[in-house]
């Protein structure tokens, strides 16, 4: 009996039974804050590479400027969807695009929004028509980082949100839904009177 009580030999293997499950919990965690953070990531680039894409539209002719069109809208949409970060983007998640502008009063105005996406989630800073007279509006965006449009300058503004789901088990400080934006200001000499779709496109309706 005095020989095994002293008998230390299964002591780690005891230990380690203990103390795995713990250190793979650990591991596990930091897999998927770090998964969390790349997702959150590309994101924040695709909804920065489809407002850059927006405000390239448009072009000058011998008439004037030339109005964009709900085609090359689409192309825009479609292609943040395609090139975005994670690969399902269009199935768990939602891209709004807004032509933020400013109206006769000099009042903050979103002229169009255009949707795509099977998430359902509606713009957080305003829909379609909103502050088209008067100064009732007062931009997209955080309160914290609130953007605006100057006079004859609209800004292409992007929500992009996304359903995440963890890889392995829900970590604290990881939310549900991943929510990114992004606004350029238009670069190229564009028409804002309206939204031509001489081709008969289906418009990218948010309803």
């Amino acid at each position: 009996m005095r020989r095994f009580a002293q008998d230390e030999r299964g002591v780690a293997v005891i230990e380690m039974a203990f103390t795995a499950p713990l250190l793979l919990l650990l591991i596990l965690g930091l897999v998927e804050y770090a998964r969390y953070a790349i997702v959150r990531e590309g994101l924040s680039q695709a909804a920065f590479q489809i407002a850059d894409n927006a405000a390239r539209l448009g072009e000058a002719r011998l008439t004037g400027p030339m109005p964009i069109s709900e085609k090359q809208i689409n192309d825009v949409l479609l292609g943040g969807q395609i090139q975005g970060s994670p690969s399902d983007l269009r199935q768990r998640g939602r891209i709004i695009l807004t032509s933020l502008e400013r109206n006769t009063a000099k009042g903050q105005w979103l002229h169009w929004q255009r949707c795509t996406g099977a998430l359902r989630h509606p713009s957080s800073w305003g829909v379609e028509g909103d502050g088209q007279t008067g100064q009732g509006a007062n931009g997209m965006g955080p309160a914290t980082a609130r953007i605006q449009a100057q006079d004859g300058i609209p800004v292409q503004f992007v929500e992009l949100a996304y359903d995440y789901k963890p890889m392995v088990f829900t970590v604290p400080l990881v939310t549900g839904k991943i929510v990114e934006s992004a606004a350029v200001p238009v670069r190229s000499d564009r028409n804002l009177q309206f939204v031509s779709n001489d081709e008969k496109a289906t418009v990218a309706r948010c309803s």
